[in-house]
């Protein structure tokens, strides 16, 4: 890791009339201004379209998005640079844990010769409802249904995601009690 001192003199180098940018949704520095895309990559590339509609995420009393970026359209929106670390852990659980979920899912499955495509709607319709319903959470956890928590946490019983199941209902049980969320029952 580079010293203070060393950036310096690196920025004096690069000229300090430059206005460097980082993406990561994380790292708040005041050696360069932050604009996260808050977008999901892989190794494939999107059309033109896609990339003009993903919203990017700045620090709020920094440079704002337009004043980086002033050609492009995106939407945008700013917060404070503490929140940043929040800010990306709440990407990486909707994002990624997810897609691990959803890949164990897939996998389970393909063991049981049903084709993972078999589940698409279901997961297609699950987005829809989260856009569109203000209380898309459905089956035995909006139900409060014990009983059948209680079987699946016995079909688990040596999967690693049993603790997973078990954290989320902890997590979903407080934030009802904290009233973080409310019980759409």
């Amino acid at each position: 890791m580079k010293s203070k001192t060393s950036w310096k003199i690196i920025g004096e180098k690069l000229g300090e009339d430059k206005t460097w940018i980082h993406c990561s949704g994380m790292l708040s520095t005041n050696l360069a201004e932050s604009a996260h895309p808050l977008m999901t990559f892989t190794d494939k590339l999107y059309d033109l379209e896609k990339y003009e509609s993903i919203p990017f995420i700045t620090e709020k009393s920094r440079k704002s998005f337009k004043e980086l970026f002033p050609e492009l359209k995106n939407p945008n929106y700013e917060i404070e640079s503490k929140d940043k670390t929040l800010y990306h852990a709440f990407c990486v659980l909707s994002g990624n844990f997810t897609t691990m979920i959803w890949q164990f899912f897939f996998d389970y499955l393909k063991s049981k010769n049903i084709p993972e495509s078999a589940s698409y709607l279901y997961l297609t319709t699950i987005t829809e409802n989260l856009k569109n319903n203000t209380a898309p959470l459905t089956g035995p956890i909006q139900r409060n249904d014990k009983n059948t928590i209680q079987k699946h946490l016995e079909s688990l019983k040596d999967h690693p995601v049993k603790n997973i199941y078990i954290s989320f209902l902890e997590a979903y049980d407080k934030m009802i009690k904290e009233k973080i969320i409310e019980n759409d029952k």
